[in-house]
């Protein structure tokens, strides 16, 4: 039990997930809003990647769990201290992941809100082109 207190695995799986987590993050944050179609389709697969990280996230959840309780109820239980080490190194790797975790569901909502918006803009800007055009052209026949 000791040499696996030692140890804590979560912290890097933690931090290779934060990692990925990053790379998903910067991937989201250079989606051009201006251009709405490719946005989407940009939008689609860093959505499909966030996704994809969603169960390994779920795994750190249930792997620190089960250290926190294998370090408290297991045969021959640690002390104190080290069951204290392994809660603050594991929650510190937590709150790191869990963090870069927020600004990557936020960047992905931030994009797709934007660019409804553009797209928004664009139908209003063709519907006033349309309008416009065809009131001229109606002036013109009537005269």
């Amino acid at each position: 039990m000791q040499q696996n207190l030692d140890q804590t695995p979560q912290s890097s799986t933690a931090n290779a997930l934060h990692a990925d987590i990053i790379s998903v993050l910067r991937q989201a944050e250079s989606i051009n809003v201006m251009n709405p179609f490719s946005a989407y389709v940009r939008l689609r697969s860093v959505s499909k990647l966030q996704r994809e990280l969603t169960t390994r996230l779920d795994q750190l959840h249930d792997q620190y769990r089960h250290s926190l309780s294998a370090s408290v109820c297991g045969p021959g239980f640690a002390p104190g201290i080290q069951i204290t080490r392994v809660a603050g190194e594991g929650l510190s790797s937590l709150l790191q992941v869990e963090r870069a975790w927020h600004d990557l569901v936020s960047a992905i909502d931030q994009k797709h809100a934007y660019a409804f918006g553009f797209f928004s803009l664009y139908v209003a800007l063709l519907s006033l082109t349309a309008t416009v055009i065809l009131g001229i052209a109606g002036l013109r026949c009537a005269r």
